[in-house]
């Protein structure tokens, strides 16, 4: 899992949701755009990714945005 650019642990991760969620449940309440953006790494097990949505699940966030890159046109052809 990265968290702002960071490597960390699931149980950091969660650690550190609890202590953004009541912000992240704010600006979620009243931002147009999701306050919280999750980008699945294409060769991340979809398990480590149902763990996080948990997580965010636990602690009553509820919007939430899905990324994905956009493929080049040189990967386009693998």
């Amino acid at each position: 899992i990265k968290l702002f650019g960071q490597d960390v642990t699931m149980d950091t991760f969660k650690a550190q949701l609890r202590k953004m969620a009541p912000a992240l449940r704010a600006l979620g309440s009243t931002a147009e755009e999701a306050p919280l953006v999750i980008r699945g790494d294409k060769d991340c097990p979809f398990e480590h990714i149902r763990h996080v949505l948990a997580a965010i699940y636990d602690e009553n966030i509820t919007k939430v945005m899905f990324a994905a890159y956009e493929k080049k046109p040189s990967e386009e052809m693998k």
